[in-house]
């Protein structure tokens, strides 16, 4: 009788032994798969935040432009930057034109030919 008790505790105890090892592989398997989503999601995340950082680069470019005439706080000549939205209104009003030359005035230019 007590050699019936202790092969039935032997197989309990190896049935639980067994069911705690399948528990423990699977809890590892588990977190395994977490932990790869996680870095899939934050490779995402960073892929995500890059584009916009280039998206919003490639938009905030400065285009130069030179004021041919006085406009807010800047003088005929005067050189600046601006975003290309901003740079093509001033150009459009004729406030400014893209570059760092001034046209020549009318004086300066060539007289046209009288025929």
């Amino acid at each position: 009788m007590a050699g019936q008790k202790n092969d039935q505790l032997t197989a309990e105890q190896k049935a639980a032994q067994e069911a705690e090892e399948k528990a423990k592989q699977e809890a590892e398997e588990k977190a395994r798969l977490e932990a790869e989503e996680k870095a899939k999601q934050e490779a995402e995340e960073k892929a995500r935040l890059e584009a916009e950082k280039n998206a919003k680069a490639k938009s905030s470019e400065s285009v130069v432009v030179t004021f041919v005439k006085p406009y807010s706080r800047y003088s005929r000549g005067d050189i600046a930057g601006f975003e290309a939205k901003e740079a093509e209104r001033l150009v459009k009003g004729r406030v400014a034109v893209k570059g760092t030359k001034l046209p020549a005035k009318k004086a300066e230019q060539d007289p046209e030919p009288k025929a």
